[in-house]
């Protein structure tokens, strides 16, 4: 018996926990992801996008967290600030022959059929769901992109508010 208690407090407590972290080497996917942002500012130097805010009502709550102070933590491991790139897709799109503007081609790099599964998190209000729900619109009418609700697919947007 006592040796199953030392086992049990072995495995629980000298044992570090195992996270993303511990798979991934920081420094390379820096180091990948720094080179992915340059790229893409390269590509986007000349173009100006502009979006009409006209309608748009003004920020709800200004209390909540933005973007960047919620991933902090792990600013090392995302693109733009809160894409996860899995590494072996970062090495995928870096080692592509990709030209500005050029869509990167490649079925391992596409939605199946073009449909881009999604969820909301419970953290989203009706205002910011209704927010989402018209940019998605504008994707669908732009794009050859069809969105839809996520039911059991394992890669998919989840939006979290």
């Amino acid at each position: 018996m006592k040796l199953l208690l030392v086992v049990l407090f072995v495995s629980c407590h000298s044992l570090p926990h195992k996270t993303l972290r511990n798979f991934v080497s920081r420094s390379s996917i820096r180091e990948e992801l720094e080179r992915l942002s340059d790229q893409v500012n390269q590509d986007y130097a000349n173009n100006e996008i502009q979006f009409d805010t006209s309608n748009q009502p003004p920020f709800e709550d200004d209390s909540h967290m933005r973007i960047p102070e919620l991933n902090r933590k792990y600013s090392d491991l995302l693109f733009e600030g809160d894409i996860r790139v899995s590494p072996a897709h970062l090495r995928r799109l870096l080692r592509s022959k990709r030209s500005s503007r050029q869509a990167i081609r490649g079925w391992s790099n596409k939605w199946p059929a073009g449909i881009v599964p999604y969820s909301f998190h419970p953290s989203i209000n009706s205002y910011k769901k209704k927010a989402i729900e018209e940019s998605i619109s504008f994707w669908q009418r732009e794009t050859c992109i069809d969105f839809r609700l996520r039911t059991n697919q394992e890669i998919y947007l989840h939006f979290v508010g």
